[in-house]
Order: C-alpha cells, then structure tokens, then sequence
C-alpha cells in the first residue's frame, strides 16, 4: 500500500516538473534569440579564454534539458508501478487468473510491473537517478548566473522580487538569492540519491531498514526538484542580461587572442595604424581598460575613420573568433521547437 500510495503521489509531481521544465526551455529561447550575437568570455578554468556569445552559453545550458525532457516523459508514462504481491511477493493465483493486478494498475493510473518488486527497487533508483540529471542540470546554470552576476563581473542579474535579494546589514547588496535556494535544492538531492542508491540492494522478501530507508529521500527529493525547477522559471523569464558588461570585461583581455591575428595582418600589409596598435595595448594594460575599446580611441585621437568592411575591423570583432556559435544556437532552437511541436499535437 505504502509503495504504490508512494507511486500515485509522486507522478503528477514529475508531471508538474516536466512542464516547468518546458517552460524553462522556452525561456532559454527567448534569451537565444535576443543574444546569439552577444559576445562575451568564455571561461575555462575560471579563466577568460576565448569569446563566445552570450546565446550560446544558454544553448548549453538548454541542452542537457532537451535531453532530460524525453526520459521524463517515457518514466512518466511508464515508470511508476503498481505494488501487488501479498506479504512475501506473490499474489493470489485467482487474482492473477483474472488479471486483478493489471486491472488495477490501469485504473490507478499506474503501470503492471513485470513481477511484483518488493525487493527490487529499481524503479525507485530509476525515478531518484532521473531526479538527480535533472538537479545537477539546473544547478549548472545557477553556478553561472550566481558567477556572472558577481559585483565585478555585472553580467546578469536575478529578476527583482519584492523581499528577496537585500540585506539586513548592507542595503546597497542584492544578493542572488533564487540562485542560492535552486543550489540548496540540488546538493541537497544529490544526498538522497546517495541514501537510494545504498538501499537499492535488499535481502529476501521484505528487507529490513533500507525499504524503509527510501521513503523519505524519495518524496522529499522530489519536493526539493519540484521546487528548484520552479524557482529556475522564474529565474530564467526574468533574468536580467547586461551585454555592454560582457562586452567590456571581454574586452579587458581581447589582446590575448587578437595577438596572433594582428601580427599575420601586419606581416602582410604596411600599415601606418600598427603604432596605434602598440599603444593600445600598453595603455590598455597599464589603465586596465579594453584593448580594442582604446585603440577605437585612439584611431578617433587620429581621425583616422575604417570602414566596417576593413580586414583590420573584421579581425578586432570579437565575432570573429566565436567559431560555430550561431550554429548551436540553430540547433537547440530547432530542438527546443521539437519539443514545443510535439507537445502541442499530444
């Protein structure tokens, strides 16, 4: 009873949280869309490395969702399991002979599992291991926003919410907080998933202590998920997107990667704007300011005027150096409209 009691009231959770994860998804379009030209630093170990746009890091952060999204669907249509089986897992053969179990599977809204499971706890497993993706995936994005809304990066920032994000000490903050309860959420999940996978194995008919064990890492887990996803949405609609920021900081290491463009350019051609170029790059270290942001200055100091089409233009953009950006951004819109598609024929 205690088992299939568990299954009725954990679906329409999953339902609920598969449908936020939708909506998420449909969030990250919107951001897609409005900056898939956005350049900004990519950052490898916790580092400027090369530029990206601001689109493609929400294609990548849309991406492993698209690939949760189909799992929860097929857990939701058959994952969740009728318990039948009497004290030792083996039912009434009349019951069987009529198909009792099947029946009221069906009418529960449940699944007929192949035997009944007692002691083999697989579709628990499976529902906490699909619950624990889905948390690491939201945390993943939280991890970033958390970073870029940083008072000395100002890339993003938590949509305003009356209440939320001030402090009682220092009123001039605002503080990621929708960010910190969604990380909450998820360490506190990867935990129970631990406490499931240690009960998975059970001995005899009816374990002792690690059926038992289950029951709440489960159900609370799934509250923690369901919440999570739910504050995400609310995150993602409202987040708050500072490109100049991006473009800036960026820019504060731009020289970095243009060096090698820059030195095969001026190797090839005479260039009476190679001068500048040497002093962009000193001021700009010296000041801590943008390299191309200061040797726009200084071609202006000069008014010397390049048209957009110029190579020495085209080298400086940090677009240039973006790679296939536009085309993931392509391909998680096209698989976010799948998934939009197909949900609306069902």
């Amino acid at each position: 009873m205690i088992d299939t009691a568990m299954m009725m009231m954990l679906k329409p959770s999953l339902e609920h949280i598969t449908q936020d994860l939708e909506e998420i998804l449909t969030a990250c379009s919107v951001l897609i869309k409005a900056h898939r030209s956005s350049p900004m630093a990519g950052r490898t170990l916790m580092q400027q490395a090369l530029p990206i746009t601001f689109g493609t890091k929400v294609a990548q952060w849309a991406a492993p969702l698209i690939a949760i999204i189909p799992d929860l669907s097929q857990l939701i249509q058959s994952g969740f399991y009728l318990q039948w089986g009497g004290p030792v897992g083996v039912s009434h053969e009349d019951n069987e002979d009529h198909n009792l179990p099947q029946q009221v599977a069906a009418s529960l809204g449940l699944s007929a599992p192949l035997l009944p499971w007692h002691t083999n706890r697989q579709p628990i497993h499976a529902i906490a291991s699909l619950l624990d993706a889905c948390a690491g995936t939201i945390e993943n994005i939280v991890d970033d926003i958390a970073l870029m809304s940083q008072s000395e990066l100002g890339e993003v920032a938590e949509p305003p919410i009356e209440g939320m994000g001030g402090s009682s000490s220092m009123p001039h903050k605002r503080n990621p907080v929708l960010c910190a309860l969604i990380k909450t959420a998820a360490l506190r999940m990867h935990g129970h998933l631990s406490v499931i996978s240690n009960t998975t194995a059970q001995p005899f008919e009816r374990a002792l202590g690690q059926w038992h064990a289950s029951w709440v890492p489960l159900t609370e887990g799934m509250a923690l998920v369901a919440g999570g996803v739910s504050y995400l949405k609310t995150l993602l609609q409202g987040l708050q997107v500072y490109p100049e920021r991006m473009s800036a900081n960026l820019d504060l290491n731009s020289d970095a990667y243009l060096s090698k463009s820059l030195k095969e350019y001026f190797a090839h051609n005479e260039d009476a704007i190679y001068p500048l170029i040497e002093q962009a790059s000193e001021e700009a270290h010296s000041k801590h300011q943008g390299f191309v942001t200061t040797f726009q200055a200084l071609l202006a100091e000069h008014s010397i005027e390049l048209s957009e089409d110029h190579e020495l233009i085209i080298i400086l953009s940090p677009l240039s150096y973006c790679g296939a950006a536009q085309r993931q951004c392509d391909t998680i819109l096209q698989a976010i409209e799948n998934i939009t598609l197909k949900n609306e024929s069902a």
